[in-house]
């Protein structure tokens, strides 16, 4: 009787967590009226509507809802952590596949990608961590990107992204050595590997046996 009990208690925490996680997508009808209503409060500065209508968005747990936020907060400081907030708490593959995308893409608007990496430094899985690694690459069109991303790497002790730091540690030592970001990227990969070593192979021979 006791090993039924148990048996369904451990059911229910199960199922409490799956419902946590699931998140109701919004009807087109629902989705369309809550963009507008984001859009409209944030023009005129009620911001506290703003905020609230973004949250709401983020129910939807989709790519088409990432996009809206990003239109809206990325460009508004007053909105701009609720929607981050909204986003980060986002669960879907679909998101976060798009998140990864968006990350690596070599295209976009310094600021919405700026919010991207902010949202992937907000979230704990380690598909944001790679994500942040991914950031990393387009450092030479993007160098505010690629130091928050630097930033958010080294906050995290993100142990995912090592392999992108080693990736632009080596380009920074043919191209832009003496740069802030190059002191960026030794300063965090030293902060989670506890070395110090001179050159990209080095860390590199180090860390592909342990990572």
């Amino acid at each position: 009787m006791k090993k039924r009990r148990a048996a369904i208690v451990v059911a229910m925490i199960a199922l409490s967590a799956t419902s946590a996680l699931a998140k109701p997508e919004l009807s087109k009808r629902e989705f369309n009226d809550l963009k507008k209503d984001a859009q409209r409060a944030a023009v005129s500065g009620d911001y506290n509507t703003a905020r609230a209508k973004l949250s709401e968005l983020g129910r939807d747990d989709s790519e088409r809802a990432i996009k809206e936020i990003v239109k809206v907060a990325a460009k508004i400081p007053e909105v701009y952590e609720a929607g981050v907030n909204a986003v980060a708490g986002m669960q879907s593959s679909e998101a976060i596949d798009y998140l990864l995308e968006e990350a690596e893409a070599s295209r976009g608007r310094l600021e919405e990608k700026i919010f991207v990496v902010d949202v992937l430094a907000a979230r704990r899985d380690d598909r944001s961590a790679e994500g942040l690694g991914l950031a990393l690459d387009g450092w030479k069109r993007y160098p505010a990107v690629a130091r928050a991303a630097v930033q958010a790497i080294e906050k995290r002790k993100a142990v995912k992204s090592v392999d992108g730091l080693i990736r632009l540690l080596g380009e920074l030592e043919e191209d832009d050595p003496d740069s802030l970001l190059m002191t960026q990227v030794r300063e965090a990969l030293v902060a989670i590997t506890g070395e110090t070593f001179e050159k990209a192979v080095d860390y590199r021979n180090f860390w592909e046996p342990r990572k």
